[in-house]
């Protein structure tokens, strides 16, 4: 029996243009789920110039990542890529290609990714979930009749970027107090605005996109997220530089880490840590998100969880990183999320 054809892009089913159009107005999942439906676990959507393939279906993802290599090929994202171009930034994890990408990669992980590491965030974590659980129930008693949290989203959006920012730049930025500042508002809007505006940009053809409105608010935006970056990374320069000039130890964790280790320049230091925060904010609000949605329509599961929490910690204990490590339901949950 001869093996069998392989697929070409040509052979892959897909919804037409306007149909992809309508779901990035509508911004709906929902027609996502159709699709799987009607054309299976791959088909091909149509953005303009862009072509992308949608796995939809655990096993291939695993199988898609597992034959990445040492140098996977990233989403291009030409705009984002243009941007950093057009104003002399340096390429971050999510911008960056090929042994560039890897080296990149390489600095960054250890203190992102290995245990060790990342235990070491546990009080600044706690310190943001703690006010994150006083400023829902100040919005439950002041906004939601005492009741509900109206959009919850939003704010789990705030307090991922709460958290995420605590690592990365080692500074609170106040998501969490009752006034948020204007400062940071204006950052978070900045945030939202890039992922709203990079699914406009790359429906038209590069050449068109210097006369785009869309385009000015895009370069505007990314301004904007570079110039906070920049003045919390030279914040914690001269933090830094205060300590070695009064005999003081430096202490710090991740920025700090990056500062001092001159593996990057400050240049590369901005460039990076900017995309782990928009990656972070966004994966982060968007898996609290789901797993409480889950939970809440299988309460026999949420009520599993809470056991499990509770045997691990009770009464009023703050978990650490060693009591996560006990709570194997938990990790189960989040996985099963992603």
């Amino acid at each position: 029996m001869g093996a069998s054809k392989l697929k070409t892009m040509d052979d892959l089913g897909g919804p037409s243009f306007a149909t992809t159009l309508d779901i990035l107005r509508q911004r709906s999942k929902c027609r996502q789920i159709e699709h799987k439906s009607i054309y299976g676990r791959l088909w091909k959507s149509k953005y303009g110039p862009l072509i992308v393939v949608n796995v939809a279906s655990a096993d291939l993802i695993e199988q898609v990542l597992r034959q990445e290599g040492r140098h996977p090929i990233r989403t291009d994202m030409p705009h984002w890529r243009d941007y950093r171009e057009l104003r002399n930034k340096a390429h971050g994890p999510l911008t960056e290609m090929g042994a560039k990408w890897q080296r990149i990669r390489s600095i960054l992980n250890p203190r992102m990714l290995k245990p060790k590491h990342v235990s070491s965030y546990s009080n600044t974590i706690n310190e943001v979930v703690t006010d994150f659980i006083i400023r829902v129930a100040w919005l439950r008693e002041t906004k939601g009749q005492g009741v509900m949290v109206n959009d919850l989203t939003e704010e789990l959006y705030k307090f991922a970027f709460e958290g995420i920012s605590s690592v990365l730049f080692e500074t609170r930025m106040g998501c969490m107090n009752e006034v948020i500042p204007e400062e940071t508002q204006k950052f978070i809007f900045s945030v939202g605005e890039m992922f709203r505006l990079s699914p406009i940009i790359v429906l038209f053809p590069k050449f068109l996109w210097p006369y785009l409105p869309s385009w000015k608010q895009f370069i505007a935006t990314w301004d904007h997220l570079f110039k906070v970056a920049e003045k919390l990374v030279n914040k914690k320069i001269e933090e830094i530089q205060q300590n070695v000039d009064l005999d003081k130890n430096v202490e710090g964790a991740y920025l700090t880490h990056l500062l001092l280790s001159e593996q990057m320049t400050v240049t590369e230091i901005l460039g990076s840590i900017t995309e782990l925060l928009l990656a972070g904010v966004d994966t982060t609000s968007n898996t609290i998100s789901w797993s409480l949605y889950h939970l809440a329509k299988e309460p026999e599961i949420q009520d599993r969880l809470y056991q499990e929490v509770i045997r691990v910690c009770p009464g009023d204990k703050v978990p650490t990183s060693d009591d996560i490590n006990q709570m194997p339901f938990l990790k189960a949950i989040i996985r099963e999320t992603l």
